[in-house]
């Protein structure tokens, strides 16, 4: 790839993220207790084990489990998912 062309798509996708991340809204783990539905969005492999862990209730998510009601993720990860319960 030409490296003027790299360079341009690089800063386009800083850009990008930074308009994303003014959008994005964060809460810690001890003001969960006051969420009764929690949307879960999070993908790729990467991302596997910790997406089964909360779905699952593993490494101490059962009180995030309960309220998970959606899950939006990509069709690679929910295949693998679902092959890990079996």
């Amino acid at each position: 790839m030409d490296e003027g062309i790299r360079d341009q798509l690089v800063s386009e996708l800083k850009k990008y993220i930074k308009r994303l991340n003014k959008k994005l809204v964060t809460i810690q783990e001890d003001q969960l207790a006051d969420v009764n539905t929690i949307i879960l969005v999070a993908g790729t492999a990467w991302k596997r084990q910790a997406i089964h862990s909360l779905l699952t209730g593993g490494a101490d998510g059962e009180m995030i489990r309960t309220r998970i009601r959606h899950l939006c993720t990509d069709r690679t990860t929910a295949e693998e998912l679902i092959d890990m319960n079996g």
